[in-house]
């Protein structure tokens, strides 16, 4: 039988001078057998920064902020630099 789906994840980005970021990548991620953190699924930010990631299994997620564009460092919630630094 397969888990339910009755989790979600929500959110906003700002940059460190309180201003939305539109199109950051939030990602959620999940740590698999042997200690591996994979993707479990990925959105980005709208226009005034907000995020939701929808239909989660319920479980442990840890979020990591990309911005593809480069201007601003890839972090892990909250302010890490690595997934295995960063917190549930």
């Amino acid at each position: 039988m397969a888990p339910e789906i009755t989790a979600g994840i929500s959110g906003t980005v700002y940059d460190s001078a309180g201003q939305p970021l539109a199109n950051i990548e939030v990602t959620a991620m999940s740590q698999e057998q042997y200690s591996w953190w994979s993707t479990v699924k990925s959105t980005k930010t709208d226009a005034s920064g907000a995020y939701t990631l929808s239909y989660l299994n319920t479980g442990i997620y840890r979020l990591r902020f990309r911005d593809e564009r480069g201007q601003f460092l890839t972090i892990y919630h909250p302010n890490a630099m690595e997934v295995e630094s960063a917190l549930d």
